[in-house]
């Protein structure tokens, strides 16, 4: 696995080749507020952002590219001052706490079918809403401790884990 760290816009991104055509995120630095996470770097499709990427950063929206395909393992695990995060339409997976204990984050929409692990959305004590277009179950700890004011699920949705919600 080739590793390099490419600087973009005053970000610097540090990076994991997976394979031929395929680039992992593994961290983010920058002094800036805002990151929109390019869709290509060096001729890579970014189609994975690693896990714990940006714990303890002080990035406060992030634009994750159309390529992307999979949020690891705590990706943005205390990622505090995050108060928006723009999801693109072709996710297909979110691992366990991607976002965990992120207490700025305010709303969240997922638009795509979604694998969703547990606990991705767990103890955001500042989500108020989350809309999930799509999708067909809510796993254990998806919203657990996080004081939602407005739930919106598809009408498809199957199931709905009973500790999904805890504490909502």
């Amino acid at each position: 696995m080739k590793r390099f760290v490419e600087n973009i816009d005053g970000v610097d991104y540090e990076c994991s080749i997976l394979n031929q055509e395929v680039l992992e995120v593994n961290r983010v630095s920058t002094t800036k507020k805002e990151v929109m996470v390019p869709d290509y770097i060096r001729g890579y499709a970014v189609e994975r952002i690693g896990e714990k990427e940006k714990e303890k950063s002080d990035i406060e929206k992030v634009i994750l590219p159309e390529t992307l395909r999979i949020i690891d393992f705590r990706a943005f695990y205390k990622c505090r001052n995050l108060k928006n995060i723009t999801f693109p339409k072709l996710l297909d997976r979110i691992s366990t706490e991607a976002f965990s204990c992120c207490d700025s984050l305010q709303s969240v929409t997922l638009h795509s079918n979604i694998c969703f692990a547990t606990g991705i959305f767990a103890n955001c004590k500042g989500l108020r809403m989350a809309k999930i277009e799509s999708g067909f179950c809510l796993p254990a700890g998806t919203f657990e401790n996080c004081p939602l004011k407005k739930l919106y699920l598809p009408n498809a949705m199957s199931m709905i884990v009973n500790s999904a919600l805890d504490g909502v």
